[in-house]
């Protein structure tokens, strides 16, 4: 049983620096661009909190939006889309042993 679960985070925020930063912080906990603003990895439960911390903390909420959401999306369904033929998910390394 794993200890990560795949996630998608889509924004739309207005100032660039802000999103500079957020999108780079995606990127420090290991997620990676799918578009330029929709990224996909997987998260812990620390991690994913982290990223509810970060986002409520230095967002706007009454001019961005971001949203994170479990996904099934995996290679097959996306390589029916254009531009994603040789794309590759990377597995987190975490496990739970029994």
């Amino acid at each position: 049983m794993s200890l990560y679960r795949r996630y998608m985070v889509c924004y739309d925020i207005v100032d660039n620096k802000s999103r500079t930063r957020f999108m780079n912080m995606l990127k420090d906990l290991g997620l990676f661009s799918l578009q330029k603003s929709v990224f996909i990895g997987q998260l812990n439960a620390a991690e994913l909190r982290s990223l509810k911390h970060y986002a409520h903390k230095n967002l706007d909420s009454k001019e961005d939006k971001v949203f994170w959401l479990p996904t099934a999306l995996d290679e097959k369904r996306l390589q029916e889309g254009i531009g994603y033929k040789n794309f590759t998910f990377i597995e987190a390394d975490g496990y739970a042993s029994l």
